[in-house]
């Protein structure tokens, strides 16, 4: 199950950059989440009966929603159109560096050495990545580059925010109300565009691309990475996550086309050994057992 939720995640990612060529990048992210949204409600409906969340929790329902599908999404679609789809799967990794400093800040983690090592190195390798982007089409690239990194980060920042609402849901049922809410506000900024596309001319692959990633990277994914959660636990089930980078990169070159370059590859080494090293750490569960959003 683990496997398989890292095959679709990492084949959605050239998936995605071949669709936001052909279609505004918001129209693609609205369909989309609009489709997942409603597949994953139906989902909770039908297995535990209610997607109800408590009006406290609500406000804080709201925030990682706001961060985590409709900001994160946004810049996250806009990076990967502007960057190369190797690139975004690698700086999209850095996720749970800046999760562990989030972690840290909010006073969820406490830092020690092995804690600043990693993120010193992290952000090295970050910096060799990004120094070593090839640019397809102009300068465009290290400003794709520089979106998917504040994705990661708002991504990084919706796993620590969600944490609380874990302890008292159900993590399906925090996914389908988090895509809810976030679709909802979403859908809106991508309106526009959908209205003013011209749809006979948009070729039919797109279409079958945004059913992959709503219904396939969205939420066959979530099914399949909790319930291995469930079986096999958080820590064993994010050492999988970081497979996703490696086989982003190998649907990129062999679908795209995409050259790697040797900066590329170094600073991702860095960035994955740091990562591996941040896996001795102590981590909350719910931390830990947040999927990546791609």
């Amino acid at each position: 199950m683990l496997l398989a939720a890292v095959l679709l995640w990492s084949f959605n990612v050239p998936m995605v950059k071949i669709a936001v060529g052909l279609i505004d990048p918001l129209a693609f992210a609205a369909a989309r989440f609009a489709v997942g949204a409603a597949a994953l409600v139906i989902i909770v409906l039908v297995a535990e009966g209610s997607l109800a969340i408590r009006r406290a929790d609500l406000p804080l329902l709201a925030a990682a929603a706001l961060l985590g599908v409709t900001l994160q999404q946004v810049m996250f679609v806009f990076g990967l159109a502007a960057g190369t789809a190797s690139s975004t799967s690698i700086l999209f990794a850095t996720t749970p560096l800046w999760t562990a400093l989030i972690a840290m800040v909010v006073g969820l983690e406490r830092p020690g050495r092995r804690t600043w090592v990693m993120l010193f190195f992290g952000i090295a390798g970050v910096a060799l990545v990004v120094r070593g982007s090839p640019v397809p089409g102009g300068d465009g690239s290290l400003t794709g580059d520089l979106l998917v990194l504040a994705s990661a980060l708002a991504w990084a920042s919706y796993s620590v925010i969600v944490v609380p609402l874990l302890g008292r849901y159900s993590a399906l049922r925090v996914s389908a109300a988090v895509t809810l809410v976030g679709a909802l506000a979403l859908v809106p900024l991508g309106l526009p565009a959908l209205v003013t596309t011209d749809f006979a001319a948009v070729p039919v692959g797109v279409w079958a691309i945004v059913c992959y990633a709503a219904l396939g990277a969205l939420v066959l994914t979530n099914l399949l990475y909790f319930t291995a959660v469930r079986n096999v636990g958080a820590p064993r089930a994010a050492a999988f996550i970081y497979l996703q980078p490696v086989f982003g990169i190998v649907f990129a070159v062999l679908l795209l086309g995409e050259s790697i370059t040797l900066l590329q590859v170094t600073g991702g080494a860095v960035v994955f050994a740091s990562i591996l090293a941040g896996r001795r750490l102590p981590r909350r569960e719910g931390i830990v057992a947040s999927e990546p959003d791609v």
